[in-house]
């Protein structure tokens, strides 16, 4: 997938390209309905599908104090929007006067003049320019006068519960993680680099990779089933992963600990990438350092069963 720092590092117009526009925080199901889409259509006139999304958010700077924490870092979309077949996506810098251009000038500049649009794919609840006036059926009525068909890809929902990134944010809030792998289509992933911890874990029994997430999501607290693997490696090694302030030890600071099952090789500055499939219970603070290493036996073996059941 080619990837263009905005608009500007465009040295000409994609031809007759299909576009799907979007922030796409997740990469959720009913996005993928909305890119799968995209990459149909355009296979069929034999051009190009194109992403055309923003970063950062758009409400980070129109509405800052209500802003939510993003699911994934701009790297993981740009991983996941490859891997399902785009062609291409252009990252927009998101400004104020971004924010303030009139919808036909959006459609007249942007997707025809710099993009080279012959199709566009939305979702029912896409907008865009000044007070968010451009909605996807201005889009379509202004793109069809214009000669762009324009489709608008209606909400999606799994057993009757709608795909959006919202509901996916508070299942990981919750720590649950089923409901939000069935809604991403996936397990939630979280990336990070790791750090010298305090040594805690490995006077426990368990020796473990203090991570510094980029995500500026984070499940709830508690234990949790997880995969880890170096970034840019398919392999993954089984793990459990606490995701907390360890109530046993007053004082810590917030922080996401992974333990490779088996796994003993040293870990700091690696660039690790932790899925997380099940949560297995919530932080507890226990009256002993040696209650607590008695606990963390039980829950490596425990997911170490977990993980014998369900290879993946």
């Amino acid at each position: 997938m080619e990837r263009y720092e905005g608009l500007a590092s465009l040295k000409k117009p994609f031809s007759n390209a299909v576009v799907t526009l979007g922030n796409f925080d997740g990469v959720h199901r009913g996005h993928r309905f909305i890119i799968e889409d995209t990459i149909a259509r355009a296979r069929s006139r034999n051009s190009s599908a194109v992403v055309f999304t923003f970063f950062p958010h758009p409400v980070t700077l129109l509405a800052p104090e209500s802003c939510p924490a993003l699911i994934q870092t701009i790297d993981q979309r740009l991983d996941a929007l490859e891997q399902l077949g785009i062609d291409a996506c252009v990252v927009e810098p998101f400004t104020l006067n971004l924010a303030q251009i009139e919808p036909k000038a959006f459609i007249n500049d942007i997707l025809l003049e710099k993009l080279g649009a012959a199709e566009v794919v939305v979702g029912y609840d896409f907008t865009f320019g000044v007070h968010r006036r451009g909605t996807a059926e201005v889009l379509k009525h202004i793109g069809n006068e214009r000669g762009i068909e324009v489709h608008i890809v209606e909400a999606q929902f799994s057993d009757e519960l709608l795909i959006s990134s919202t509901e996916i944010r508070h299942s990981i809030a919750e720590g649950n993680m089923r409901r939000a792998h069935m809604l991403l289509g996936e397990p939630f992933t979280i990336r990070g680099t790791v750090v010298h911890g305090q040594g805690i874990g490995k006077t426990l029994g368990a020796h473990t990779a203090n991570l510094v997430a980029e995500n500026e999501l984070a499940p709830g607290e508690g234990v949790y089933i997880t995969t880890t693997r170096f970034v840019g490696d398919k392999k993954a090694v089984p793990s459990i992963t606490s995701v907390g302030t360890n109530p046993t030890f007053k004082g810590r600071p917030f922080a996401v600990e992974t333990h490779l099952i088996d796994f003993e090789d040293d870990l700091v500055n690696a660039h690790l990438e932790v899925c997380f499939f099940e949560r297995m219970r919530g932080q507890i603070a226990f009256d002993s350092p040696e209650t607590l290493k008695g606990q963390i036996a039980q829950d490596i073996s425990a997911a170490r069963r977990w993980h014998e059941k369900n290879i993946l």
